[in-house]
């Protein structure tokens, strides 16, 4: 009973649309949020389910239960962008989403989630988590779009001292170590230690570039 009622709204839905009637254009839900981020996450879950099997360094995707997930995540994206209004949080919210498909190598994933993270930033350009975000997909992809990722987050404006700053620093570490900038990749590295001394992967940067300054035959 409930899926013919279901059934029933859909239709007339499209109905509505088909008959020229203005879509709903209502500010994003909390609810919205909360699935659009749980989408997100039951991707990065499996992206990492995938890739822990010990024994080979690029397991098979179990492509049946990401083709489910990916089409779950592509249908709840449509329902909810068709009834609510652009917002930077939406497309936030949404590219976190494309970007964790891009994750799992899914066709036309990047595309989307630089188009919707751009355009958050975009709308509200002192938002941080679409900055973030986008910065981190640029830098991710690796050196050719690392100069990009880079001028995002020096374009950042965070309170000295805050945690969003170590982000910044943390980001440019990565950013300036794939343009081959070893030397500014170590010194933000420390920035970040002086921040929080527990962050290994910028520790095990920062040492890297000290050791090979060390070496014999460095003048």
């Amino acid at each position: 009973m409930q899926c013919r009622i279901l059934i029933a709204v859909v239709a007339l839905a499209a109905c509505k649309v088909r008959e020229g009637r203005p879509a709903v254009d209502a500010p994003l839900a909390a609810t919205d949020s909360i699935a659009l981020s749980r989408t997100a996450d039951s991707l990065e879950t499996l992206f990492h389910r995938l890739h822990s099997d010990s024994n080979s360094e690029s397991p098979a995707p179990d492509s049946a239960a990401v083709g489910v997930l990916w089409h779950e995540a592509n249908r709840r994206i449509a329902d909810i962008t068709a009834r609510t209004s652009a917002s930077p949080g939406r497309e936030w919210l949404v590219g976190n989403v494309y970007y964790a498909g891009w994750d799992l190598d899914l066709p036309g994933a990047f595309d989307s989630a630089e188009a919707h993270l751009s355009r958050a930033v975009m709308l509200d350009s002192t938002f941080l988590p679409a900055r973030f975000s986008l910065a981190r997909l640029y830098v991710n992809s690796g050196p050719g779009l690392a100069a990009k990722g880079e001028r995002l987050l020096r374009e950042a404006r965070v309170t000295p001292g805050s945690a969003e700053e170590a982000t910044i620093h943390e980001g440019l570490a990565f950013a300036l170590y794939y343009q081959g900038r070893a030397r500014e990749a170590a010194t933000e590295a420390a920035l970040v230690l002086a921040h929080d001394s527990t962050n290994l992967a910028m520790r095990m940067m920062r040492d890297a570039y000290a050791s090979k300054q060390r070496s014999p035959g460095r003048k």
